[in-house]
């Protein structure tokens, strides 16, 4: 392969697997945006190559997904592991002030 492809072939490799999930969903596409010019859709290799780098983006969706879906957004007691996590109240900012009720009308 084209000596040009060495940033990309090295993600594949080895850069793909040393970044955090989130982070490769956009590294992905831009190592292949970087390499636009080169891809050639007639060259089996380089057929090759964005298949197999579209199973990788495809892996990356798959952890993210799974990422938001563990986010228990609807539930935030829950926290990002749906272990229950414990929050502290801040204390007021005011104390004891009156507050209305749904009327509008003040209460003690």
């Amino acid at each position: 392969m084209d000596k040009r492809f060495k940033p990309l072939l090295d993600y594949r490799q080895f850069g793909y697997w040393l970044y955090d999930e989130h982070r490769n969903l956009v590294q992905l596409v831009e190592h292949l945006r970087a390499c636009t010019d080169l891809l050639d859709p007639s060259n089996p290799r380089h057929l090759a190559l964005v298949l197999d780098l579209t199973w990788l983006d495809l892996a990356s969706l798959c952890h993210a997904i799974h990422a938001i879906r563990s986010a228990h957004v609807s539930n935030p007691d829950r926290g990002l592991q749906g272990v229950p996590v414990r929050r502290h109240r801040r204390p007021d900012l005011l104390p004891q002030a009156p507050r209305a009720d749904h009327q509008g009308h003040a209460s003690a």
